[in-house]
């Protein structure tokens, strides 16, 4: 008996653990990252430069600080648009507005600042997507303003997925019910089987493989 009550909270002791580490790394699944360097205009590295990353949407702003080798860096961070600034003593604010961060993606953004009154700001426009050529996955945000204008019947999400070039329709579209989204569901991701397919709210898991 003894020895059944050792591997029994053996066991549970394991459990507890697994269930206490489980949530940080489901809830990293979806998150994108930013991360970058603030230099000089000579390329040299700049410490301690205060690094401000705000949602354009919400206004909500996270703060990092440039370490010795002027790196910065934002994890978990939720898909969307953001602006970045950067300031630093004796260096011009430098401000870069509209950075789109996807699901999963690593974003890369070097900073270099100019010698001058941080009251002074340069401002960059992040026209084009940013490559990250560090990963294969591919994801696509969709902000608040697209989910109002598109055309969506029923406000069903597996229609946006179709707007995203590597998902392809495979089902019925005229089963389009609410109590049955058999149709509108079967996707094809990449080329990929249907029941390959994983769905995620908030980093949970919520796939039915039923």
């Amino acid at each position: 008996m003894a020895v059944i009550r050792t591997r029994f909270q053996w066991l549970m002791g394991l459990l507890a653990v697994v269930l206490m580490f489980a949530p940080g790394m489901l809830a990293q699944s979806y998150y994108g990252t930013l991360k970058g360097s603030v230099t000089d205009s000579q390329g040299a590295a700049i410490a301690g430069a205060t690094v401000t990353l705000t949602d354009v949407n919400t206004k909500i702003a996270r703060t990092a600080v440039s370490n010795g080798s002027g790196e910065y860096l934002f994890s978990a961070v939720d898909p969307g648009t953001f602006d970045l600034t950067v300031t630093s003593s004796n260096f011009q604010t430098y401000v870069r507005k509209g950075v789109n961060v996807a699901t999963q993606q690593t974003v890369t953004i070097d900073t270099p600042l100019a010698v001058g009154a941080s009251s002074t700001t340069v401002e960059v426009t992040a026209d084009a997507p940013l490559v990250d050529s560090s990963t294969a996955s591919n994801g696509q945000v969709f902000d608040t303003q697209k989910l109002q204008d598109l055309p969506n019947l029923g406000r069903n999400p597996f229609l946006l997925t179709k707007l995203n070039t590597n998902v392809t329709a495979t089902g019925d579209p005229r089963f389009n019910r609410f109590q049955d989204q058999s149709g509108s569901s079967a996707i094809s991701v990449s080329g990929g089987p249907i029941n390959g397919n994983n769905y995620e709210i908030d980093g949970v898991p919520v796939t039915d493989f039923s």
